[in-house]
């Protein structure tokens, strides 16, 4: 079926990324993030890996300008205000854990401008935390045109996958 164009926005340490490729040799995948040194350690595992992924230093879609079928990410979604684990507290990025508006700011950044970078026929994925599906799914009918909305609970039957798209 020929090539497919996936955006991986907040790569991190690239394992989606990297994951994805090593599935699927005909996917065409971007890979960004905000944090050099971030992007820095992506590259690194994409050598060991042998995959061949096309690395951005960018917040969000600055600088993206071509179309993707499919846009994957795992933001920063704990609020400011929540409680979480020390060793993830203590461990992780704090860049890479915490997002504005309760935790919601970067799905609905990232739904709210997709329009300019999907193709017409589309897959957004989202991880999410799991008191945020009902927001996320409300932002995806917001702004986009009519779309098919799934969400996926974890091993622990929480929310913490959502899929939107506009194909049967």
């Amino acid at each position: 079926t020929g090539e497919i164009n996936i955006l991986d926005i907040g790569t991190g340490s690239g394992v989606i990324a990297i994951t994805l490729k090593e599935l699927n040799k005909n996917y065409n995948i971007t890979a960004t993030d905000i944090s050099k040194k971030t992007l820095k350690i992506a590259k690194k595992n994409a050598k060991k890996h042998n995959q061949e992924i096309n690395f951005v230093n960018t917040n969000l879609y600055q600088g993206i300008n071509k179309k993707f079928d499919c846009i994957i990410s795992n933001p920063p979604y704990i609020s400011k205000n929540e409680k979480i684990m020390d060793i993830v507290y203590n461990n992780e990025p704090h860049l890479a854990l915490f997002a504005d508006n309760n935790g919601l700011y970067f799905y609905e950044e990232i739904i709210k401008n997709a329009k300019n970078i999907l193709k017409d026929k589309y897959l957004i994925c989202f991880e999410i935390g799991e008191s945020e599906a009902k927001s996320v799914t409300s932002y995806a009918h917001k702004y986009l045109d009519n779309p098919t909305v799934i969400v996926k609970k974890d091993l622990e039957k929480r929310d913490r996958m959502i899929f939107i798209h506009n194909f049967e």
